[in-house]
């Protein structure tokens, strides 16, 4: 039911109907497994946020928050970062008024208390999205960190000086803010630090976010984001002539006689994503995933490359880049999933991270079965020369 489910909903998003995807996700909520009405509730909270719609966002912002656990974002990452979205979206929200606290034509103490006393909640509200591990989110919630502590610092800088004190004293008086002001300024420069080491530390393969984080990847060094490695390539549907190709019947036939074949499944998986439906070879291999047994792990691996392809080919390439490191989990001699995960980056400018991935690896033969298109040179930029 939850593939299926998310599967409409994507397929309406798709088609920018996010009144239909929210629809669809609040008709079929209680119908969910445990984790999919996590993924169902966060996934409500950001459409109705992106639509301003803040009391819906909220509400079923709690419901996600509240039944979340770690262990359910370390199993599928796609719901780890649209909960730690919402989280980010609470905090965000909350901000406004920390912001229009400003002091006017004197110094007001219970100003200056509230807005010390707002800049702390909101500074934990962001240490709380950092603890979510969601790459992407973590990093907007270390910048924003750093934005308020800089505002702050500003707040302090312009605040009016007492108009009794003389003019020695009123030096003293700047010099003190000056001081006081500091403090914050080195605390944003310090996220914005650590907003730098995190991106390289986990990798980032976000087009807007690697941008910022290596200019030099930018298209002619502009001021452009990078593009996803599949583009805007769509998700053909394959029609019900395509459904009686022979490749396909014959599948069909050998699955109707052993439904377990997950070998012939996986086959199945690879005929869709050749014909260019990605989200249905992605279901397929996600309904094979979770029966699979220890043993099967070149199997596993294999449906995880092509997962991790149907990712790409979506145009989600952080959510490749965590499924061909599954792939090498399940089998560490993977030699596509290793090509795919080096190309990815190597595209959002890792150069470093895959030439140590290649280079750590047993000695390979080229491969081109399992490889994005766009990856055919990743092996011979990194072989080792001899």
């Amino acid at each position: 039911m939850d593939d299926l489910v998310f599967a409409m909903a994507d397929n309406a998003l798709k088609t920018t109907n996010a009144n239909e995807a929210l629809k669809l996700l609040d008709t079929y909520q209680d119908r969910l497994s445990a984790n999919g009405k996590v993924r169902a509730y966060a996934q409500i909270s950001v459409l109705n946020h992106k639509s301003d719609r803040r009391s819906q966002a909220n509400k079923f912002g709690r419901r996600a928050l509240k039944a979340y656990r770690p262990q359910v974002g370390s199993q599928d990452p796609l719901i780890r970062d649209l909960v730690a979205e919402v989280a980010y979206d609470q905090v965000v929200g909350a901000s406004g008024r920390y912001f229009k606290l400003r002091l006017k034509n004197a110094i007001d103490n219970k100003i200056v208390e509230e807005k010390a006393k707002q800049l702390q909640a909101l500074e934990t509200g962001y240490q709380e999205v950092l603890a979510y591990k969601s790459p992407a989110w973590a990093l907007k919630a270390c910048l924003q960190a750093g934005e308020i502590n800089s505002e702050f610092a500003d707040f302090l800088l312009s605040a009016p000086v007492p108009q009794d004190l003389t003019a020695e004293q009123k030096g003293q008086y700047r010099d003190l803010i000056r001081q006081k002001a500091q403090v914050y300024t080195d605390k944003a420069e310090q996220y914005k630090k650590s907003w730098m080491d995190l991106a390289r530390k986990w990798e980032i393969c976000d087009p807007q976010l690697s941008a910022d984080v290596y200019p030099s990847k930018r298209p002619r060094g502009n001021n452009q984001t990078l593009s996803s490695i599949s583009g805007n390539q769509t998700c053909e549907e394959i029609g019900r002539q395509g459904l009686e190709e022979q490749a396909m019947t014959d599948i069909y036939r050998a699955l109707l006689n052993n439904p377990e074949d997950y070998q012939m499944q996986y086959e199945l998986a690879q005929v869709y994503l050749k014909r260019g439906d990605f989200r249905q070879a992605g279901l397929v291999v996600k309904n094979i995933l979770p029966k699979l047994n220890s043993s099967q792990g070149t199997l596993k691996a294999n449906l995880l490359n092509l997962l991790g392809m149907t990712h790409l080919y979506c145009g989600n390439d952080p959510l490749a880049k965590e499924t061909f490191k599954r792939a090498l989990e399940a089998d560490a001699h993977h030699t596509a999933a290793r090509i795919n995960l080096a190309g990815i980056l190597r595209h959002y400018g890792h150069d470093d991270k895959a030439a140590t991935l290649m280079n750590m690896a047993d000695p390979m033969e080229p491969v081109s079965d399992g490889v994005h298109p766009l990856f055919g040179a990743v092996y011979d930029a990194y072989r080792p020369q001899t």
